[in-house]
Order: structure tokens, then sequence, then C-alpha cells
């Protein structure tokens, strides 16, 4: 049986696809990218930009706001698993642009069609 909390990380996941697709320039390239190293959860392209996407979805603030839990060791990780990800399909990492994106997602009560979205461009 799957966890709540993994289905309000889906749902989020979904709603920030949307968010991505909808600012206009953005396309998604790969959803859920896993490697040996760890995951990334959305990977798009905005024009020449190659744009890593970390998406945190809370219905509860018991533990601060979803945005707070991308620490400095969380960006280590997306850098290194993005770093892996160019290296991996062929990319040079010193001949393309990239950034790192956040959207943070606050579910509040029980009201699941409207959340707080927050998208944070070049996040770190």
């Amino acid at each position: 049986m799957e966890s709540t909390s993994k289905r309000i990380g889906q749902m989020g996941e979904e709603i920030a696809s949307r968010i991505v697709t909808r600012r206009g320039k953005m396309k998604i390239i790969e959803r859920n990218y896993r490697s040996r190293i760890g995951e990334i959860d959305i990977i798009a392209r905005d024009r020449n930009t190659l744009v890593f996407i970390e998406v945190k979805t809370r219905a509860v603030l018991n533990a601060g706001f979803p945005e707070d839990s991308v620490t400095q060791y969380k960006q280590e990780k997306i850098r290194k698993v993005a770093l892996y990800y160019l290296m991996s399909h062929g990319y040079n990492p010193n001949s393309i642009v990239f950034r790192f994106d956040v959207v943070s997602i606050t579910f509040t009560g029980n009201d699941f069609a409207h959340p707080s979205i927050k998208y944070y461009k070049n996040a770190f």
C-alpha cells in the first residue's frame, strides 16, 4: 500500500509538471530521473538552458516550508546527479547552460484543489 506522503509527493510532482509546461517556454525532457547516486524530479529545457527541478510538497507545515528541506546537502546531491545526467547523456558540463530550480507546494488542511505554489528559478 502506498503511503500518504508518497501520494502527496506524486500529486505535487504532477502539479509542478503542469506549472513548468505552462510557463510557456519550458519543455519537460524527463520526470523522476533516477541514477545510482540519486534522483531528479523534473528535467526540462528552457530555450537553450537545461533545468533540473526539485519538487517539494507538504500537507502540513510542522517541519517547516517545503523549500526549507532543500538543504546544502540536498543541493550537493542534486548537483552530483545532474552532473551524472549530463555526462551519461553526452553533454559537456562546461559547454552547456544549466540551472537548478525548486518548486514548493503546500496543501493546507484538506484543500488539495488550491495548493500554495512557489517557483524558485535559479534556486541554488
